[in-house]
């Protein structure tokens, strides 16, 4: 059986996936996005991770590097695969579900190579602005769209690319909903979800509140020290982003602190709204 527990930040996974793998054999696999870079510790939660059972999928790449929902469904597949062998139960956690919608429906002709970077040159007077090309991206391929970071979403030169790419019509997109995980093995999806919006801001005031306290200013003051930069596409993430701002001299800490919680609700709210949508047989779990 492999073990799906995704849903809204601050709604207990890890908790609940180490008890199971303590129950069942199981071993970790991370489905969060901002955990398979290194140096991100503190803000992303990493600091939480069991130190008592196997956890994949984290550390895998520098910030300073991209990294997408497509490369990650390669890699975690090949663990999951080998977790499978060795007897154990795979247990796949996190919130990202970009990431587990890949890793459920990728086809499996693209989980052996890379994804072809197919491209037709586009006009760029016909492309329009950077909202027509996120519609006629969307239009094409959602998840082409979800992929993209804050960044890259308000970038006409990377929206242009990608657009030419799924405008060609050799273009197939890479996912099929009738294709599953390793289809002789059952699997079994949870989503973890705030039982209010009150309760989402109570619980993600107290995380912001704690990784504070923990050093997350102190973390982002290191990375700067090592040469990194907030625009690098690792540091494209929620905490770091209101921080450095705040180092830089930008806005108040009493301001970082308060934008990093609003944002923190805003994307709570996204994830229920995909995963919901994207993963419409799994178990709600309400906490």
């Amino acid at each position: 059986m492999i073990h799906f527990i995704l849903g809204q930040t601050a709604t207990g996974k890890t908790a609940r996936a180490v008890r199971l793998a303590h129950e069942i054999g199981g071993e970790l696999v991370n489905c969060d996005s901002r955990q398979v870079y290194t140096g991100l510790d503190i803000i992303t939660g990493k600091t939480d991770n069991p130190t008592d059972i196997p956890m994949h999928m984290v550390d895998l790449v520098d910030v300073s590097a991209r990294y997408n929902a497509h490369e990650y469904a390669m890699r975690a597949r090949e663990i999951i695969g080998d977790i499978i062998a060795r007897g154990k139960s795979p247990i796949i956690i996190g919130g990202t579900g970009l990431y587990a919608h890949y890793l459920l429906h990728m086809k499996e002709s693209l989980a052996t190579s890379c994804e072809p970077e197919m491209k037709l040159p586009i006009n760029t007077d016909e492309a329009g602005s950077v909202e027509d090309m996120q519609m006629k991206i969307g239009s094409i391929d959602p998840t082409a769209l979800a992929n993209l970071n804050k960044s890259d979403r308000a970038n006409p030169h990377r929206l242009l690319s990608l657009l030419s790419k799924l405008q060609n019509p050799s273009y197939v997109s890479p996912l099929d909903t009738k294709v599953t995980l390793f289809p002789g093995v059952p699997h079994k999806i949870q989503i973890l979800l705030h039982e209010s919006p009150q309760a989402t801001r109570d619980r993600l005031s107290l995380r912001v509140a704690t990784r504070l306290a923990a050093g997350a200013i102190e973390e982002c003051r290191h990375l700067l020290t090592q040469g990194y930069t907030p625009e690098m596409p690792g540091l494209q993430t929620l905490g770091y982003t209101q921080l450095f701002e705040y180092l830089s001299g930008a806005i108040t800490l009493e301001h970082a602190t308060e934008q990093w919680l609003a944002s923190e609700c805003k994307y709570a709210k996204r994830q229920k709204t995909y995963m919901k949508k994207y993963f419409p047989t799994a178990e709600i779990v309400q906490v």
